[in-house]
């Protein structure tokens, strides 16, 4: 994480501070995102010879994405209820996937796996683990990207 943070400094983003060992990095910029994102995919690429799709939110964003969930309170307790890991989650996109996307991933959803799209987010709930889960495996979540 050291070096990433380094990556990101070096293409002059301010108060640059990464999270875990999770590749997320929080900073500061005032460059358009779609200039930005594809800056940081290139300086990743160069630093670490490994081509990534870089997601950005900004921290107003990730405010609204925690405020807009769909899930009741009573689908997420029911949820939490009947697994043993984490049930919700969210996956961040970088563009709003196309109808066709969409309808592709509606094969993967069934009575225990359930989303929803709002905007460039799909919003999980999970009522067992997410790790043999159809929707995000496969030819399913992974390509509204």
């Amino acid at each position: 994480m050291v070096e990433l943070k380094q990556v990101f400094e070096g293409i002059g983003l301010c108060e640059v501070k990464t999270y875990i060992q999770s590749g997320n990095v929080l900073f500061k910029s005032n460059e358009a995102e779609e200039i930005l994102r594809e800056k940081i995919e290139q300086a990743i690429e160069a630093s670490f010879r490994l081509p990534v799709t870089v997601v950005l939110r900004t921290a107003a964003e990730l405010e609204q994405i925690i405020g807009n969930c769909p899930f009741s309170m009573e689908e997420v307790a029911e949820a939490e209820s009947s697994s043993d890991a984490e049930c919700q989650y969210v996956a961040l996109l970088t563009h709003a996937p196309s109808q066709e996307k969409i309808e592709n991933l509606n094969a993967y959803q069934n009575e225990s796996e359930h989303y929803q799209i709002i905007g460039r987010e799909v919003f999980l709930l999970f009522h067992h683990s997410i790790r043999n889960s159809k929707l995000v495996t496969g030819t399913s979540l992974a390509h509204l990207i």
